[in-house]
């Protein structure tokens, strides 16, 4: 073969080599490339995932908020104003007859209350007077004692408990008393005092209903039964009532 001939093919063999060589450089790299951007994906998706988890833990969940139920205003009483009423009840007592026996006396009695209340957060505080017709009646040694009425002015003052009225009451009483025997009578008027307590509940908003229990001690009067005969009493008394608020 001739010289030049040789020349090239060796030449051509040599340009086949290196495009051998260079496609196999470019696939190389492009595998190596692919596993580089594969590799570099995989790591973007889970650092991505790892964000977003870390990001969902640092959410802090609001605690609930509880709230108290709001209270009814309508529901808390007031005891204050002016009031009527009407009260029916039982007395028993005792009357001393100096130079004489002493007497049991005991009886329904009814009447009418009136007052007026001011209350201040729960206190109350007022006036109250009563008049009650009698029938405590009693006799022992030949006299007869009848209570034909009683009276009070007091002081009233309790706590509430929304619709209840828990009150202490106390100040001047009087009473209308007879006493009879040896065919002669004679009615005196004698004061006093009295005290006790009660319980009251508002029934509506201006009606209310009560129980009261009250000690009155009255002054000795002097009774002339054909000669002059002192005597006293007290008796005890528990009442129910009810009133009308205005």
């Amino acid at each position: 073969m001739p010289q030049f001939l040789r020349g090239r093919s060796k030449f051509a063999r040599h340009i086949r080599f290196v495009q051998t060589d260079w496609r196999d450089l470019v696939q190389s790299a492009g595998r190596e490339n692919s596993v580089r951007v594969v590799s570099i994906a995989v790591i973007l998706c889970v650092w991505a995932g790892l964000s977003g988890f870390a990001r969902a833990a640092d959410v802090s969940v609001p605690s609930p908020v509880f709230q108290e139920p709001a209270q009814d205003v309508s529901s808390e009483r007031d005891w204050s104003g002016v009031y009527l009423g009407v009260l029916l009840g039982y007395s028993f007592g005792q009357s001393d007859i100096d130079s004489g026996p002493s007497v049991d006396v005991d009886g329904p009695d009814g009447g009418i209350f009136a007052g007026y209340n001011y209350q201040v957060n729960n206190w109350v505080a007022g006036l109250e007077a009563d008049a009650v017709l009698s029938g405590a009646e009693g006799s022992g040694g030949g006299i007869n004692v009848n209570q034909n009425w009683s009276a009070s002015l007091r002081l009233r003052a309790g706590y509430s408990l929304e619709s209840f009225l828990l009150y202490g009451t106390g100040g001047l009483a009087v009473s209308g008393t007879e006493l009879s025997g040896g065919g002669s009578k004679e009615t005196e008027t004698q004061l006093g005092w009295t005290i006790g307590a009660g319980i009251e509940s508002m029934i509506t908003d201006n009606v209310s209903a009560r129980v009261e229990y009250r000690y009155s001690d009255y002054e000795d009067k002097v009774f002339s039964l054909g000669g002059p005969a002192e005597a006293d009493l007290t008796t005890n008394s528990v009442r129910a009532g009810v009133g009308v608020r205005f």
